[in-house]
């Protein structure tokens, strides 16, 4: 159901742009005012500085006109924004679609870690494989540091502070957000709705039906 003041903010994912989330921005339309734009350094938002979490938190606020009646919707890169969002201001909601809001350390990632540091101990040439992720390998000027500055993850306190109704969406073959990071969320998150998809990290839009009618429930709920 429509309503007047409610406003419904999209955020795009890491290395995509507003379009990315079109599907959701015309399916939404019909419960409220939807927003959505490109995040700094994407899209046409070119940036000159990096951006640390609070930057993309204070870039989101300033886009909001409606405080009362908001809800946040991130995938991916988004989602973790979203969330950090929802722990400084008031809002009625989040949708997080696939979000990076916290990652369990792997013991791939581990072992990553040490192999890094006694290459950078002993001066030798880094391997592709420890020269950073995908997205910190094609990042140019100001984003790779912005990729260190955001490389943070809310813990289990902080999940606890999050007391708004919350509907977390995941999907059983994604490797970027894995189900362990999702159970830990919905295991954590005090008011917390979770749906698991088919589909690896972009199958929201596969999806998009059956998802946009989860969002449309918990909206009016």
């Amino acid at each position: 159901m429509e309503s007047k003041t409610r406003q419904i903010v999209l955020l795009h994912g890491w290395g995509q742009c507003a379009e990315s989330l079109s599907i959701f921005k015309k399916g939404l339309e019909n419960f409220g005012k939807t927003i959505s734009f490109d995040l700094p350094h994407f899209g046409k938002e070119k940036m000159k500085k990096s951006f640390t979490m609070e930057d993309y938190v204070q870039f989101v606020h300033e886009k909001i006109t409606e405080t009362s009646d908001v809800y946040l919707l991130g995938h991916s890169f988004g989602g973790k924004i979203a969330s950090f969002y929802a722990l400084k201001y008031p809002i009625k909601g989040l949708i997080l679609i696939a979000p990076s809001t916290c990652r369990k350390k792997r013991f791939k990632t581990k072992v990553k870690e040490i192999l890094y540091k006694i290459f950078k101990k002993l001066h030798w040439k880094l391997p592709s494989f420890l020269s950073g992720s995908k997205d910190y390998q094609r990042a140019q000027g100001y984003q790779k540091q912005t990729l260190k500055n955001i490389l943070i993850f809310l813990k289990k306190k902080d999940l606890k502070k999050i007391t708004i109704p919350v509907l977390l969406i995941g999907f059983q073959k994604d490797t970027q957000v894995k189900l362990k990071d999702l159970k830990y969320l919905k295991k954590h998150l005090p008011l917390v709705t979770f749906r698991l998809y088919p589909g690896d990290h972009f199958s929201y839009i596969e999806h998009a039906g059956e998802i946009l009618s989860e969002i449309g429930e918990f909206i009016d709920d």
